[in-house]
């Protein structure tokens, strides 16, 4: 069997897309990126390569796939027997996203790596409203493949993930020239001393508790180091 990983690279291009779908009607899988081919996914339950699954997209749209790649990094699905409704709705998808890349790339950036869907939900709206574009990553591993795509402004960073915690990330980060530069704010449930001289430690520019930080606060440290940074 040809992976999705190999035959898609020829003949389709996979963009970032950090939206949650809906497998087989119960199960939730975090994506981290599609094309009109295939999806890649963060599964909480296994599949196996060949298993047939239903996609339901948070649009409503819903098309089948074949599992073609089940690995540490994700799960690869391929996109099978699309209508050609189905099939323009997967087109309509990825053209929004390209219109979403060119009005963020206007804005500042943030990166923003956490866990949990309601934390992020709520520092996107917040971050948007101020003015600035936000990508999402559920993990460490999701991060790695924004990371290959684009080069976010700052980076806002929790610490304990499943996969690759941030602690990892962070070190990934600043060994590499084109990202080592990139502020990043640590934003972590854990704010003990040792926590926050560990982080700088490791290069974070900053680190704010989760419990004690308002959302207006957490804008102006962002803003903070987003100036400096352009200085």
């Amino acid at each position: 069997m040809i992976s999705m990983e190999s035959s898609e690279k020829r003949k389709f291009k996979r963009v970032p897309y950090t939206k949650t779908v809906t497998i087989n009607n119960s199960l939730t899988a975090r994506c981290s990126d599609i094309s009109e081919g295939g999806l890649f996914v963060h599964l909480t339950r296994a599949v196996m390569p060949g298993d047939m699954v239903k996609v339901a997209f948070p649009d409503g749209l819903t098309v089948m796939a074949v599992v073609q790649v089940v690995s540490a990094h994700g799960t690869g699905l391929m996109f099978t027997g699309l209508k050609p409704d189905q099939a323009a709705g997967i087109k309509a998808i990825i053209g929004k996203l390209a219109t979403d890349t060119a009005v963020r790339k206007s804005k500042p950036t943030v990166l923003m790596v956490e866990d949990s869907d309601s934390v992020r939900r709520l520092a996107r709206s917040t971050l948007e409203a101020q003015g600035l574009a936000v990508l999402e990553a559920s993990d460490g591993l999701a991060a790695l493949k924004v990371l290959g795509d684009e080069v976010p402004d700052i980076i806002l960073l929790d610490l304990h993930m499943e996969k690759m915690d941030g602690y990892k990330l962070l070190h990934y980060v600043k060994q590499i020239d084109k990202l080592k530069d990139i502020p990043v704010v640590v934003f972590s449930s854990k704010f003990s001393a040792e926590e926050q001289a560990k982080v700088r430690d490791a290069g974070a520019d900053e680190f704010l508790p989760k419990m004690t930080t308002s959302p207006m606060k957490l804008v102006a440290i962002i803003k903070k180091h987003l100036e400096r940074n352009r200085k």
